[in-house]
């Protein structure tokens, strides 16, 4: 059994009022208000939905103070989603003068895809897609426009999936050399991606039945938001009316093993007004799943720290030892880990893990 984070009780109610039909949406937005809910002192988790709730809420629900503030807040992130990827476009255009394709994913993918989406999807960076073979050369022109951040070691790049760097105006840009935590092949993600502008850049985006795949892969993550990944999902069902492809997301999940993360993520997104066939559920629920996925699901839900951090790890190097024709084993792990010299989640451990660094460095001496 998948693992997923579930929004809080306010931040269901203020999801539903983001995400349901007119009716529903109203009560919802009702009860979160009559049960102290307030504009002034709202978790972040819950700010980030305001401007949706502002687009979503029929005219006369909310009163004319609230409707302002709310479509001030939309005009807000609007304004900040401009600031943010104006500062990222200077990077992006330089990649894309030396020739190498780009891929925007995430957050700005969405904002991009769906109309209107700079005003009411909330971005806290810009993550975009280069392919591994040209990392090296990307991060050198990036470095060379005044970017910061350590280039990720090819050790690194075997159990990871992106590394960040800072704009000289404070924001940040995560390259990915993979789209999602395990390694497989990204042929038909860029074959069906589509051609979009960003601030006179051209990049590529996602289809929309491949945003839903990486935002459904990321939920089962123990740090995922349920508030950004659930509004993902309906914003990119929702952008095309009766256009959605469900038939390509559940070949694209099997493409991916991801079948049953994909499946859980769905189930609970429908629970929120997503419309999803049950037949797509029933596809995604394969009779049998791979001994290694059930062991890092269930040691990810038994201990959040340490040792679920190295099962995540172990099984992304796995499946990209054996995309590169190696055969996976704990040393090749151990050497990849302590030569990344990968950091501790959730600040429970030291920053740089010694005992790792000591034992590979027993095992680079046989």
């Amino acid at each position: 059994m998948t693992h997923l984070r579930t929004p809080s009780a306010a931040a269901s109610l203020l999801l539903h009022a983001a995400l349901a039909e007119p009716r529903a949406a109203a009560s919802a937005w009702h009860v979160w208000r009559r049960g102290g809910g307030s504009l002034d002192d709202a978790a972040p988790e819950l700010v980030r939905l305001l401007p949706l709730v502002h687009r979503n809420l029929p005219p006369d629900t909310a009163g004319p103070e609230d409707r302002g503030r709310l479509a001030g807040l939309r005009r807000n992130t609007w304004y900040r989603n401009q600031l943010r990827t104006r500062a990222a476009s200077k990077a992006l255009e330089a990649l894309a003068a030396a020739g190498e394709p780009l891929m925007l994913l995430g957050g700005a993918a969405v904002a991009v895809a769906i109309p209107g989406g700079m005003g009411v999807r909330p971005l806290r960076d810009v993550d975009v897609l280069v392919p591994e073979a040209v990392v090296t050369g990307s991060w050198s022109a990036l470095q060379a426009l005044g970017l910061a951040g350590a280039e990720p070691s090819a050790p690194l790049r075997r159990v990871s999936q992106a590394a960040a760097l800072t704009t000289p105006d404070g924001e940040t840009l995560d390259v990915h050399w993979r789209p999602l935590p395990r390694a497989a092949p990204q042929a038909s993600l860029w074959a069906a991606a589509r051609p979009a502008e960003l601030h006179g850049v051209l990049v590529q985006v996602p289809t929309l039945e491949d945003l839903v795949l990486h935002a459904c892969v990321h939920a089962s993550s123990p740090c995922a938001d349920p508030v950004r990944w659930i509004a993902d999902v309906a914003l990119c069902v929702r952008a095309v009316d009766g256009g959605f492809s469900w038939e390509r997301l559940v070949d694209e999940a099997g493409h991916h093993r991801a079948e049953v993360p994909v499946g859980a993520a769905l189930e609970l997104a429908g629970s929120f007004g997503v419309p999803v066939p049950g037949a797509v559920l029933a596809a995604l629920r394969p009779a049998r799943r791979p001994r290694a996925t059930v062991l890092r699901e269930r040691t990810a839900a038994a201990v959040p720290g340490r040792l679920a951090h190295h099962a995540r790890q172990w099984e992304r190097y796995r499946c990209d030892a054996r995309e590169r024709g190696e055969r996976p084993g704990p040393r090749g792990y151990v050497l990849a880990a302590a030569s990344a010299r990968l950091r501790i989640p959730h600040g429970s451990a030291p920053r740089r893990t010694r005992a790792a660094d000591a034992v590979a460095a027993w095992l680079l001496r046989r």
